[in-house]
């Protein structure tokens, strides 16, 4: 939750910025039984933002895989092995991007949690102007 307060305080920060933030939340923990709460959702309220609710967690090993490939390109450690659950997450994708199969490579992968990449995500919102 600490994530989508810090993002929902960003979006606020800068209300021009001409984005499309995906949310997807997915069941991670034996409490995660549907989507979450409003109370959970309202920080990410914000009309740029579309949230989706992952009840089979379909996208975590397709951002696993993606983020393994960046990270070899590097010559880094992938930071998730293939069975560990995507969450927590943030990743950049150009304007574009189709969202199709194969899943489209992200520009940029942050660090789990999220708290953690909010510095290049402000970068970016504050360039992306109308």
């Amino acid at each position: 939750m600490r994530g989508a307060s810090a993002l929902g305080d960003l979006l606020d920060k800068y209300p021009d910025a001409a984005v499309l933030v995906l949310v997807v939340w997915e069941p991670v923990i034996l409490t995660d039984l549907g989507p979450p709460i409003r109370a959970v959702r309202k920080p990410l309220s914000d009309p740029r933002v579309m949230e989706f609710w992952d009840e089979d967690r379909w996208l975590s090993p397709r951002m696993i895989e993606r983020a393994a490939m960046i990270a070899r390109e590097k010559g880094e450690e992938p930071p998730l092995a293939p069975d560990d659950i995507a969450w927590d997450v943030i990743a950049r994708f150009s304007p574009g991007t189709l969202w199709e199969e194969p899943f489209p490579v992200p520009s940029w992968y942050g660090e789990e949690p999220v708290v953690r990449s909010l510095g290049p995500v402000e970068e970016v919102l504050s360039s992306a102007r109308p």
